[in-house]
């Protein structure tokens, strides 16, 4: 059986719909080197103010915390996976205490 070329369109559409493999796959390993570079500079730049003897910024690991919290809340609201669903908790346990320190932080200055 021969197929018209708007026939093959048609079928090519149709199977594009759900998005491109390669671009879901490259979006997806681009996020967790992201993800990864992000914790690597928030330590770095913990650990030069500790060098510097400052005293410990919760601000930087506020923003990895919630990254991570609402990542692995996205992974576990799709894949309802328990130990996902376990890990987004400890991610907000870790935002909610360090926001607390921050705001501590900021009313003992």
């Amino acid at each position: 059986m021969t197929m018209t070329k708007e026939e093959i369109l048609e079928k090519s559409r149709n199977e594009s719909k759900g998005g491109d493999y390669f671009e879901g796959e490259v979006i997806r390993w681009a996020s967790q080197y992201s993800m990864i570079s992000g914790w690597v500079f928030c330590l770095l730049i913990t650990l030069l103010d500790l060098i510097r003897g400052k005293p410990y910024n919760p601000a930087a690991f506020i923003v990895c915390f919630g990254m991570s919290f609402v990542m692995f809340l996205l992974k576990s609201i799709k894949l309802k996976k328990k130990h996902e669903i376990v890990t987004a908790v400890l991610y907000g346990v870790l935002v909610v205490l360090n926001i607390c320190v921050y705001i501590i932080k900021g009313f003992a200055a």
